[in-house]
């Protein structure tokens, strides 16, 4: 007989904390991003994030939810993002991870979202017949350098043991790359200057909630802060013997976030918060006038080479127009979509209240 439990906001770290936790073959959530949920700022003590799935004393599945806020004409509805699924492989295809998504839409009264999904995750929750997509955001993925090391393992499954094969590949090409080289033609006037910043000041924070003001979440300066201080992953340059165990990423070799205010000639143009997870460079937030996209777009391909970053993905259509201007981003590029999904119940109170979903919101700014 299966059973079900769960894990509430209130006791979700000290669950992370037990000793015997990391003992176990499989382990269902990551220390970093249990101590995340116990401080999400719109998260109550009472929330369900964790439900674990068991059979004869064995974990053969688990899912987790991020607890979140919409607004419809200004009031508040309580709904949760689907942010994490897993089933042993010995108890696939035996419903597990259906009777763990009916457990979640019991709990949150079938006011569930989902983004940035696996296609295993997706087919369960086209089969339920709950969820509706709510918006499609385009944009684009540019390649900077070599990275078929880390692209092709997860879809050949023949690659995962032979990965010495890519990295022979990646570095075979970068002698050959032209991109480098085609970056150092990009120029910024004199009159642009930069400023880190590992937390927010006023002004980013008033920025952030300006550009937020237009999505159904309306995130506020206390869920930047939550995000910057609390993040899902942590640089793990010789691995961690408990992410190992953890299906979910959490110990790239290289992670950071970091904040960067661009000025021209002294006056403020906007903010980009860059998120560089191993050889990816993400852009989840950022505010700038329509004016101004193609020196913050210049700005993101320079910090992006700065990086060392591979790949660089971004959603917001102005930058991408900008940066798909130069000949070489446009070719060594591919379109993306961002996929938006929410139950019935919330499709039909949120179509035509909202105009787009920021890069980060969901989950999508913590992984």
């Amino acid at each position: 007989m299966i059973k079900i439990y769960r894990i509430n906001t209130n006791d979700i770290q000290l669950y992370s904390q037990d000793p015997q936790l990391s003992e176990r073959e499989h382990i269902p959530i990551s220390r970093l991003r249990a101590m995340s949920y116990s401080v999400n700022p719109r998260a109550n003590p009472n929330d369900t994030v964790l439900y674990l799935a068991y059979k004869d004393d064995i974990l053969i599945g688990y899912r987790t939810v991020m607890p979140d806020l919409v607004f419809v004409d200004g009031k508040e509805m309580k709904v949760a993002w689907l942010s994490g699924n897993w089933v042993h492989c010995d108890y696939r295809r035996q419903g597990i991870a259906t009777l763990l998504l009916d457990e979640a839409l019991k709990d949150w009264n079938s006011k569930l979202m989902y983004t940035n999904y696996a296609l295993e995750s997706k087919f369960v929750y086209d089969k339920s017949d709950k969820f509706e997509k709510l918006l499609t955001k385009k944009g684009c993925r540019f390649y900077l350098r070599p990275c078929l090391f880390s692209l092709i393992p997860n879809r050949l499954p023949f690659f995962k043991s032979n990965s010495w094969i890519l990295k022979i590949a990646d570095t075979f090409l970068r002698f050959f790359n032209p991109i480098p080289l085609y970056g150092k033609t990009i120029r910024l006037d004199k009159e642009v200057e930069f400023e880190y910043l590992k937390r927010p000041d006023n002004e980013i924070s008033e920025m952030f909630e300006q550009i937020c003001s237009t999505t159904p979440t309306r995130r506020s300066r206390v869920e930047l802060q939550w995000i910057l201080r609390f993040p899902w992953l942590v640089s793990s340059p010789l691995g961690d013997r408990i992410g190992r165990k953890y299906y979910f990423s959490s110990n790239p070799q290289r992670f950071s976030q970091s904040i960067v205010k661009v000025y021209k000639s002294d006056s403020l143009v906007g903010f980009l918060l860059f998120t560089l997870t191993d050889n990816k460079l993400t852009v989840p937030y950022c505010s700038f006038k329509n004016e101004d996209s193609n020196l913050i777009a210049k700005v993101i391909m320079l910090h992006a080479f700065k990086y060392k970053a591979s790949m660089v993905t971004i959603y917001q259509s102005d930058l991408v127009k900008a940066i798909k201007q130069k000949f070489l981003f446009r070719l060594f590029s591919r379109n993306r979509t961002q996929i938006y999904f929410a139950t019935k119940e919330i499709v039909s109170v949120l179509t035509g209240k909202f105009k787009t979903f920021n890069d980060g919101d969901g989950d999508c700014a913590f992984i």
